[in-house]
């Protein structure tokens, strides 16, 4: 099996030093504030769903499977 420094790449921005760990505590008031046209400012993450799906998440087996299953039935 291999170690987990030989399966996993870490993000760019943690190799850079760059990493910001405030975008993944969002604060739902402020999500919420943007949604309904009151506030500004908050990280491109939360208001496009590619990336937050392609950045901001991993979608595990389960998930995969519970997405499949509520589409397969719709």
């Amino acid at each position: 099996m291999k170690s987990i420094l030989n399966s996993c790449d870490p993000r760019p921005d943690i190799i850079a030093g760059t990493f910001n760990p405030e975008i993944f505590t969002a604060s739902l008031s402020e999500v919420f504030r943007f949604y309904t046209g009151r506030g500004t400012g908050i990280n491109a993450i939360y208001t496009d769903a590619e990336q937050f799906f392609r950045e901001g998440t991993y979608a595990t087996d389960g998930m995969r499977m519970v997405i499949s299953e509520v589409f397969g039935r719709l």
